[in-house]
């Protein structure tokens, strides 16, 4: 029997987990926390961050920044009774409990495990190093394929702005933030302009004296006098001061960077042969296969995406390469049709650190990746949702699907 290692028991490890289990392979899971849900996982008594080469976290009160209906398993839905799209974290976590539960996934996966290392081997099989954080025992184990699902929101990208390291006002990246109580009458700046910074913005706000945003040009009015926008800007100060590009000045005692994540595998010997290079993780095929040695897999490393839908299709794919239904391209051929992305997306003036950036995109990454693996297809109506709902996040909205093409939008 083949044996597989899944890094991470996150949402995309637990599809692994999941299909390498109803396919007839063995699998170990490795999951540095003491539960399973990944960024979900909101509970974090007693997780020690120091122990951990991976820790994630989630702000007070957050909700999911996608809807429910493009954020599902496609073989485990959500309740009926639960109607709201938009999902607190405590819910989203009840979900990817729910799914481990119903699919018996809890025996495969090896909690407060650290992997230290992955390498390769003559035989073309894989030794996975790994910690135990309760006895503090280190062992090596040799598998057949790995599947590399740690996830992109724990390696925080903080801008390098000159003055960042001699100001004097404090400064976290949103990966750190939690809840505002330590922002009461003080003068904040947010940095960024994604879902993360408009909660932050509007949780901070109720407490402090006034909160300056960047990037100018979005629209704040509705948090009231105590927000403002700002330009880029173009130096931190010393004593508290924050300069921008229209060269005005601002006192800021505290800034927060909701400036999104980096791409990293620490656990990743050099002869892996992957490298990240300004967000691009290289040379994968379809995103997901590690050209160099095809046996490995990264299952989740595109970004504006249906997350879970997708999740499920790059697993299924993999499942197909694993059991010899299809024969994967060769390295050269591989490589070829990556190079024919990064010009095409040249062509587009896709700048390269959003080479892994979907958006518009995803279709066509779906119905490729199907067609391949002659594997069954995600509806496209998933796509149709996903592009309405990033035009503005309303909460109080809720959407239906109808069929594979539709969708219909409701208030309850």
């Amino acid at each position: 029997m083949k044996k597989v290692a899944v890094v991470g028991a996150g949402p995309a490890g637990l599809v692994v987990i999941k299909y390498c289990i109803a396919n007839g392979f063995e699998c170990d899971v490795y999951e540095q926390k003491g539960f399973l849900g990944g960024t979900w996982y909101t509970d974090k008594d007693g997780e020690n961050e120091e122990e951990n080469i991976i820790y994630t976290t989630l702000y007070k009160g957050v909700k999911t920044n996608i809807p429910k209906e493009v954020m599902m398993y496609p073989d485990y839905p959500y309740p009926l009774k639960e109607t709201r799209s938009y999902l607190s974290a405590v819910e989203a976590f009840n979900y990817f409990k729910g799914y481990a539960d119903t699919f018996n996934l809890h025996p495969y996966i090896n909690y407060r495990r650290c992997v230290l290392n992955i390498s390769t081997n003559v035989n073309d099989t894989w030794s996975v190093t790994t910690k135990n954080l309760t006895t503090k025992v280190v062992e090596t184990v040799v598998y057949d394929y790995v599947f590399i699902c740690n996830g992109h929101l724990w390696y925080p990208d903080m801008p390098q702005f000159p003055g960042r390291y001699t100001f004097k006002g404090t400064q976290i990246h949103s990966f750190k933030y939690y809840e505002p109580s330590g922002y009461k009458d003080r003068r904040v700046l947010v940095v960024g302009s994604r879902s993360s910074a408009r909660d932050i913005v509007h949780y901070i706000s109720l407490v402090a004296n006034h909160v300056s945003i960047k990037p100018e040009g979005l629209c704040f009015v509705a948090f009231g006098e105590k927000v403002s926008s700002k330009p880029v800007i173009k130096e931190l100060r010393e004593h508290h001061s924050v300069v921008f590009e229209d060269g005005t000045e601002e006192i800021i005692d505290d800034i927060v960077y909701c400036t999104g994540y980096d791409y990293s595998y620490p656990f990743l010997s050099r002869d892996c042969g992957i490298t990240i290079e300004d967000k691009h993780v290289n040379p994968l095929y379809l995103h997901m296969v590690n050209i160099n040695h095809p046996t490995m897999f990264f299952i989740g490393v595109p970004f504006l995406v249906c997350t879970l839908p997708m999740f499920n299709l790059q697993v299924r794919f993999c499942i197909e390469v694993m059991k010899q239904n299809f024969k994967l391209p060769s390295k050269g051929l591989m490589l070829e049709d990556l190079d024919d992305e990064i010009k095409e997306k040249d062509k587009l003036n896709v700048p390269r650190w959003q080479i892994h950036r979907m958006g518009k995109f995803q279709e066509q990454y779906w119905a490729k990746v199907a067609q391949i693996a002659s594997i069954k297809p995600l509806p496209p109506v998933l796509c149709r949702i996903y592009e309405e709902s990033r035009k503005q996040r309303l909460l109080d909205r809720c959407y239906r699907i109808i069929d594979d093409e539709n969708f219909e939008i409701y208030y309850p």
